[in-house]
């Protein structure tokens, strides 16, 4: 079913199903620290696109490209077997992406002026990790997933960029979330200085998709023997970050491999 989640000025989140042109009421939660009565506003809501492992995703033809027969006499037998091998694979991950899918659990991100960050998994209402490590107390920021889901950027008021790793398959959370308050409580990050402007807020960061990252790589002539990137076995979409500041400067970082 689909739902609309709304942020309030005092912490809550209420969640809406869709049914029609119909808006109903369906759940609600509050995002705030325990010795606290109430919350602060919330500033940003992102939805976790379930593509968290790049396995997931469906071979159609982009991520490896067909055999071309270098023999002239191939028998039309053979080609036609081929074909129905292709079909049969293709059939077959199709079958296994739905099967993954539905293990997966639909998350949002929930960015509030409290300095934190809250991974709510929609299946429960149920926090899932809290991240720290910016700023945020007065300006209206919005932490975003990158394309893959593996990793959540923000800007921070202090002129950085904080990373995270999301809490997915390939980054299992510490705790088992089985109540209210379990939850994985993360502190490591990465940052890097992305201005210095007065005032030295990143009011806007977000990841680029990774077909541009991959189409500016092979645009560069470092690669000039590589017709294509979709062989590699990279997470593209965490390449390069793009950042705004309070005085409006836009700059693009590229995230190097450690």
């Amino acid at each position: 079913a689909k739902r609309i989640a709304v942020g309030l000025i005092d912490g809550k989140v209420i969640f809406y199903s869709l049914d029609g042109l119909k808006m109903k009421y369906f759940s609600q939660m509050i995002c705030k620290n325990r010795s606290k009565k109430f919350g602060k506003k919330v500033t940003g809501l992102s939805f976790n696109n379930l593509q968290n492992l790049s396995a997931d995703k469906l071979d159609d033809g982009s991520s490896h490209s067909p055999e071309k027969s270098s023999k002239s006499n191939k028998s039309n037998n053979n080609l036609k077997e081929t074909k129905r091998t292709k079909l049969k694979t293709r059939v077959k991950n199709f079958a296994t992406i739905r099967k993954n899918k539905k293990k997966m659990k639909e998350q949002v991100l929930i960015t509030t002026n409290d300095s934190r960050l809250r991974l709510v998994g929609l299946n429960d209402f149920c926090m899932v990790r809290k991240y720290k490590g910016h700023l945020n107390y007065n300006l209206k920021f919005k932490a975003r997933f990158s394309e893959s889901g593996e990793f959540i950027i923000i800007g921070s008021e202090n002129g950085k960029c904080i990373i995270w790793n999301t809490a997915t398959r390939r980054n299992p959370l510490n705790v088992n979330v089985t109540g209210i308050n379990m939850y994985d409580k993360v502190k490591s990050y990465e940052c890097f200085e992305a201005s210095r402007a007065n005032p030295p807020s990143v009011t806007e960061s977000l990841f680029g998709c990774s077909r541009s990252a991959k189409d500016a790589f092979l645009n560069s002539g470092l690669f000039p023997s590589l017709n294509t990137l979709d062989h590699l076995n990279h997470d593209f979409s965490s390449a390069f970050v793009v950042t705004c500041d309070y005085g409006g400067t836009i700059r693009i970082f590229l995230r190097r491999a450690s």
